[in-house]
C-alpha cells in the first residue's frame, strides 16, 4: 500500500508499450464494489480467492505490467507463479517514508483512514512482518523511498526497465 506499484506500473507500461494491468482496480470493477467492501461483506478468504483467481488471468497477458495487492504475492503459490511467469521486482520502502505516504493519502485509504500516524506505522511495521518473507522471494528488489517527483519516478522506472531487459536477455 502507498509503495508506488501502480505509479510505476503506469510508466513502465508505457515505456514498453505492454498494457498496464492492476489486480485492484479489476478486482473492484469486476465486483462493482471496493476491495474493503468486498472483503467486509464477504470475508478475507473470499476475496483472497477472487484475487488469486484475477491474478491467474492477468498472467496468461503476454506483454503486460502487472500491480498486485500487497498481499497477493503471499497468498497459496502465487508468488511461485508470478517468479515463473514473469519478473518480478520487490518494490522495497523505508517503515517510516512508508507510513509517512500512508498517512499523508489515509483519506482514500479505507484500511488507515482512522488511524493516527503512529497507529499507522505500527500497521505498516506488522504488515510488512507477514509479507516480507514472501517478497523476498522476488529476484529483484529496488528502493523506492525517493519517488517524490515525476523526474524520480522516471529514474526509478528506468532502473527496473534495465533489470527487466537483463533478465528478459539471460533467458533467451
Amino acid at each position: 500500500m502507498a509503495v508506488g506499484k501502480s505509479t510505476l506500473g503506469r510508466v513502465l507500461a508505457e515505456k514498453l508499450s505492454y498494457r498496464f494491468m492492476d489486480t485492484d482496480l479489476l478486482l473492484e470493477n469486476r465486483f462493482r464494489t471496493t476491495i474493503s467492501d468486498l472483503i467486509t461483506s464477504h470475508g478475507e478468504t473470499y476475496f483472497r480467492e477472487r484475487e488469486y483467481a484475477i491474478v491467474q488471468e492477468v498472467m496468461a497477458h503476454e506483454c503486460s505490467v502487472i500491480a498486485t495487492g500487497g498481499g497477493a504475492p503471499c497468498y497459496k503459490d502465487c508468488m511461485k507463479q508470478l517468479m515463473d511467469n514473469g519478473v518480478v521486482v520487490y518494490l522495497e520502502c523505508p517503515l517510516d517514508i512508508l507510513s509517512a505516504r500512508l498517512y499523508r493519502y489515509r483519506h482514500t485509504r479505507p484500511a488507515v483512514a482512522l488511524k493516527t500516524a503512529e497507529e499507522i506505522a505500527l500497521f505498516v511495521k506488522e504488515k510488512l512482518a507477514l509479507r516480507e518473507p514472501a517478497y523476498l522471494q522476488a529476484k529483484y528488489r529496488v528502493d523506492v523511498g525517493k519517488l517524490e517527483t515525476a523526474e524520480e519516478v522516471q529514474e526509478c522506472a528506468e532502473q527496473i526497465l534495465k533489470l527487466y531487459h537483463r533478465e528478459i536477455a539471460n533467458r533467451e
